[in-house]
């Protein structure tokens, strides 16, 4: 898996991606992160919103809380993780990855992109690339994350829901 600080919009390799980075940036006002509330996913491009989540984050114990989980998700999982926390998902090894991924964007307090690129079996090719962009209601405190995730088969967008649960349902 390669982990990167986005310094500037050139970091993002998906120019989906770099349309939902674009729109956080412009509206950052001068604070490190917007607020959700200033976000509005209706400029993104149509089919990454399916492949959006957005997280809140709690403290004391540190957990992670679906606030929007994107239909492309729901069909990956086959079930609706809005309102359920990060430990609920059925994927126990994912856990530990995302929850060491959502907290690195915690420390750091920058935008990052994950990529993790896998070959299956029988030799398909898989790259799921994912910006995860912090934002803030009181401009001090992450208190959500906004998470785009491209995925690609051989190079080739696995755009639609049914392709991805098509691709998932290969997986297994």
């Amino acid at each position: 898996m390669k982990v990167d600080i986005i310094h500037h919009r050139e970091d993002i390799p998906l120019d989906d991606l770099r349309v939902v980075y674009d729109h956080w940036h412009e509206k950052l006002g001068g604070r490190f992160a917007p607020a959700w509330q200033d976000v509005d996913m209706v400029c993104f491009p149509p089919r990454v919103i399916p492949m959006c989540l957005v997280i809140d984050t709690r403290d004391q114990p540190r957990d992670f809380v679906f606030r929007f989980l994107g239909t492309g998700f729901t069909d990956m999982h086959g079930a609706d993780f809005t309102a359920r926390s990060l430990d609920d998902l059925p994927t126990p090894g994912a856990i530990s990855v995302l929850r060491e991924q959502y907290n690195e964007l915690i420390v750091r307090r920058r935008p990052l992109i994950h990529v993790v690129r896998v070959t299956a079996n029988n030799d398909v090719s898989y790259t799921n690339t994912a910006i995860r962009l912090p934002l803030s209601s009181d401009g001090e405190t992450i208190d959500k994350i906004l998470v785009a995730v491209s995925s690609h088969r051989n190079g080739i967008l696995i755009a639609t829901p049914e392709a991805r649960a098509a691709e998932m349902e290969s997986l297994n």
